[in-house]
């Protein structure tokens, strides 16, 4: 197994770029990308820019990583080879369906969401006529340990570590959070049986949404702190909820999820270590 990465962005905790399992590469480097892929028989495709400041800034930029890089990966495979394509949610765009499954109609309505939208139908149109397998997730909220700071969670569990509190925005706004473990054990599986499901299509979530009033009070707990319950956010249900019923039919008694509280705990700890030291 070898990542590749150009380390670009930072990560707090990836400080070692000379570890002998990442390879240097950029993914606009075609060339460079070419020589490294061919020695491979799956190719998971996680490179993307997500970072909404940075998109609404550079939205060339995103578009031409986001896209661009998809093909140049797509266009130097072989029909030997898997390629796992990391989609978004966010492709999905503003739905009215209250359960979003992977055969509703896709409606992106930003540039990050347009670029996963249109880096799908490339690489379902390259199969067609070049026969690429291919499996495409559309992966949800994901958490955990190692996760980049300004992300969701660990915004909530790094406020309540140095001030003991939490402002909400939007109390009422729901969340399909998975567990980056849980992620990770689910791709294993799909790895597994690619040969059984290629060219196909999944929902990669947890399938339960939460609130961000419900994940605040569950780290007020875990962190022993009082916790003020407001009545109108309590027992709120959401417009919408993911459709992971193609995913568990597939993986079966495979299928992981990891208890929320369980889930969050795990991840306070890594942070609540990584402050100190």
């Amino acid at each position: 197994v070898k990542g590749i990465d150009n380390f670009n962005v930072r990560n707090n905790f990836i400080k070692n770029k000379a570890d002998k399992n990442i390879i240097n590469c950029d993914i606009l480097n075609e060339k460079k990308l070419k020589k490294i892929i061919k020695k491979f028989n799956i190719i998971i495709h996680l490179a993307a820019i997500e970072d909404l400041s940075f998109i609404k800034k550079f939205p060339d930029r995103c578009f031409k990583v986001n896209f661009d890089g998809t093909k140049n990966i797509v266009n130097n495979l072989h029909k030997d080879q898997m390629l796992i394509f990391f989609s978004s949610n966010v492709a999905y765009g503003n739905l009215e369906n209250k359960i979003i499954t992977e055969k509703l109609k896709m409606n992106p309505n930003n540039i990050y969401g347009l670029s996963k939208y249109m880096a799908e139908n490339y690489i379902r149109n390259f199969s067609k006529i070049n026969n690429l397998n291919y499996i495409i997730l559309r992966n949800f909220t994901t958490f955990g340990p190692f996760q980049g700071l300004k992300s969701f969670v660990p915004t909530l569990i790094l406020s309540l570590l140095k001030n003991g509190k939490l402002n909400l925005f939007n109390p009422r706004k729901f969340r399909d959070l998975q567990f980056i473990d849980d992620l990770s054990s689910n791709i294993y599986q799909i790895i597994k049986r690619k040969n059984k499901i290629k060219n196909t299509i999944f929902n990669l979530a947890s399938g339960k949404p939460y609130s961000s009033y419900e994940i605040a009070k569950k780290l007020y707990k875990i962190f022993n702190l009082y916790f003020k319950k407001e009545k109108k956010y309590e027992n709120i249900k959401p417009l919408q909820k993911v459709s992971i019923d193609k995913l568990k039919n597939i993986l079966k008694k495979d299928f992981s999820r990891t208890n929320i509280d369980l889930s969050l705990k795990k991840t306070y700890n890594f942070y609540l270590n990584s402050v100190k030291k």
